[in-house]
């Protein structure tokens, strides 16, 4: 007994496949040439940029943690910043992105721990502009004990 689509519908598929293979128009390899009057003026006429006043990752000692963070180099970037400042803080939106920063915090104290820091954090909660709208990030405050 074989299993699958019997032969008729997959030959019927092949054909279709086929068709439409021809049917559909072939890219072309390379796009057209443009005028080179028309390209000096875009390159010349500057597109103005929208520049926010402050960037949340340009705060020193903020690390911004997300869902799909990698624990072991948020803990890399914690354990530096505590060396290097003696204090940091990590801001997360959302439970898998606190899942994260508690992982990396847990990673980051094995980092530490040949140096003589015992890193311990303490959370809070913080209200966020994200694009126009007011969030709730829980903050976590790290430091040496």
């Amino acid at each position: 007994m074989k299993f699958g689509a019997p032969s008729y519908y997959r030959s019927r598929r092949v054909e279709r496949a086929r068709e439409e293979a021809v049917q559909a128009p072939k890219a072309h390899p390379r796009p057209p040439r443009q005028d080179p009057e028309i390209r000096n003026v875009q390159s010349v006429t500057p597109k103005a940029k929208a520049v926010s006043p402050v960037k949340p990752a340009c705060k020193p000692g903020l690390l911004l943690v997300g869902t799909r963070s990698d624990p072991n180099k948020v803990a890399g970037a914690l354990a530096g910043t505590i060396r290097e400042r003696g204090k940091a803080r990590i801001q997360t939106i959302g439970a898998g992105a606190l899942n994260q920063a508690v992982k990396a915090i847990a990673i980051a104290r094995g980092f530490l721990a040949p140096s003589g820091i015992d890193l311990v954090c303490y959370p809070a909660f913080a209200e966020v502009k994200i694009d126009g709208a007011e969030k709730t990030a829980l903050v976590l405050y790290c430091g040496p004990r």
